[in-house]
């Protein structure tokens, strides 16, 4: 992999308006061919203090060229810009620390040696943007499609209604899948067993987004049984009645009007049928259960001033945060001509969590099992995570100053400030307990685990 542009920085000594040193660093070289996040690209650069032009060659069928300045009061001037896509592959990367910049960071800082290489790599390093749904809750979908509650772990009080096919009439077909406000696409991808596949979802950039998903993830050669319609999830009269095998939506059925969308489900699924729609809500860090609570304030609180709660949309994130308990039985909506049964409510949350609720709207006991999402990555990459909620943007809106209040961080950077001296505080007593000598450290380059609880409502069809 070769970068055209060489990485320029002017190094200490160098005589006045002179970069005297042009280098390809190896570490930046590696880069090329990585996919990022735009929105975490943006975040790495704007975060930092260098003074530069950042010029990027983003390789995606039609979609060319990124062109950035940082200024020194960390903001970020946009010379051009297409961020019409979730990840973007790097093909070339040119950092030009210009004689003006460093002119400017040397009036402020007296500083003559500007590295511009890890805060660039940092970005490269930030955890995907939304975490990767994995295979076994794909497989655990298709097993209940195939022999109904009776395939749900430790369910051994199965209501019989429930139990999936009883006839040879009732047989589950492997024919037609629907993903219901499918995204970009990630979960659409993994419905492949089934001969048709199609993704619904309202937003135009995003239909676009998820043909270019299954392509990657499949080959331009076995995208043929995908395909994509532009539609609310409530409004699926594309569909013949009974003509769907499997309905599924991640991450979006709190945002659905259930009073449309059972009728809809109900018309569609074939008898046999399933339905499958899951959300996963407030994060949590494994190793640092104390930590919790400050998590929870961050992003559940009511002080508008102190807690991302009320700047969240709603009532979509109140549905997530109570792990769809307010989702309706299909009974309770559709009356005496229900056709679909019960629902089986089933948390992948574990034991420590404590976050499956208390009470539920369906019949059938609900069913706790073990944590099912989670993702390595580091507390820098839990940042950048922060810098996707829509809620911290509502929130920066609000408060445009919010940095300059309070020493330069915002309310994202406080938060995770707390949660590193936390976990420092954590470590240090656990290292007390257990007599164990050394200094405790916590730095943003350190591994972290990240975990998810997820809440899945499934039923069939009569």
């Amino acid at each position: 992999m070769v970068i055209a542009s060489p990485l320029i920085i002017g190094r200490a000594g160098a005589p006045k308006g002179i970069l005297a040193a042009l280098i390809s660093p190896p570490k930046l070289t590696q880069a090329v061919g990585k996919t990022i996040s735009a929105a975490s690209f943006l975040y790495a650069i704007s975060s930092k203090n260098e003074a530069a032009t950042v010029g990027l060659v983003f390789g995606h069928e039609g979609v060319q060229g990124v062109s950035l300045i940082t200024k020194r009061n960390g903001k970020v001037a946009l010379e051009k810009l297409n961020v019409d896509y979730p990840t973007l592959k790097i093909q070339d990367i040119k950092i030009d620390i210009s004689a003006e910049a460093q002119k400017e960071v040397k009036e402020k800082t007296e500083m003559t040696d500007i590295d511009g290489v890890e805060w660039v790599l940092e970005a490269l390093d930030i955890m995907k943007k939304r975490p990767t749904y994995p295979k076994a809750l794909f497989q655990l979908i298709f097993n209940y499609h195939e022999k109904g509650a009776a395939a749900l772990p430790g369910n051994s009080s199965a209501s019989t209604t429930n139990q999936g096919p009883q006839s040879s009439t009732l047989r589950p077909r492997w024919n037609t899948a629907v993903d219901l406000g499918c995204g970009t696409g990630q979960a659409t991808t993994e419905l492949s067993p089934f001969k048709t596949v199609i993704g619904v979802e309202p937003s135009k950039g995003m239909v676009q987004k998820a043909r270019e998903q299954i392509e990657k993830a499949l080959g331009s050669e076995k995208t043929s049984q995908f395909s994509f319609v532009q539609s609310s999830a409530e409004k699926l009269d594309f569909l013949e009645n009974e003509s769907v095998d499997l309905v599924i939506s991640a991450q979006a059925a709190h945002w659905f009007d259930w009073n449309k969308q059972w009728p809809e489900i109900a018309r569609v699924l074939r008898p046999g049928g399933t339905v499958a729609f899951w959300t996963y809500s407030e994060f949590r860090l494994p190793k640092y259960p104390s930590l919790t609570p400050l998590i929870t304030h961050y992003l559940q609180g009511k002080n508008p001033d102190t807690s991302l709660g009320p700047y969240w949309e709603r009532p979509g994130r109140t549905i997530l945060e109570r792990h769809l308990v307010d989702v309706p039985e299909p009974k309770k909506v559709l009356g005496e001509s229900v056709t679909l049964t019960d629902t089986d409510r089933v948390y992948f949350s574990g034991p420590y969590h404590d976050t499956s609720p208390t009470t539920s709207p369906s019949p059938n006991a609900p069913i706790t099992l073990p944590i099912i999402l989670r993702s390595q990555s580091t507390w820098n990459g839990l940042l950048g995570y922060f810098h996707t909620f829509s809620s911290l943007h509502n929130y920066l809106e609000k408060h445009p100053d919010d940095a300059l209040k309070h020493g330069g961080k915002t309310i994202a950077e406080r938060t995770w400030a707390e949660l590193m001296e936390g976990a420092e505080k954590e470590e240090r007593e656990n290292k007390e307990l257990e007599e164990q000598a050394g200094e405790v450290r916590v730095r943003g380059e350190d591994e972290l685990i990240v975990e998810w609880p997820v809440a899945m409502v499934l039923a069939k069809k009569l």
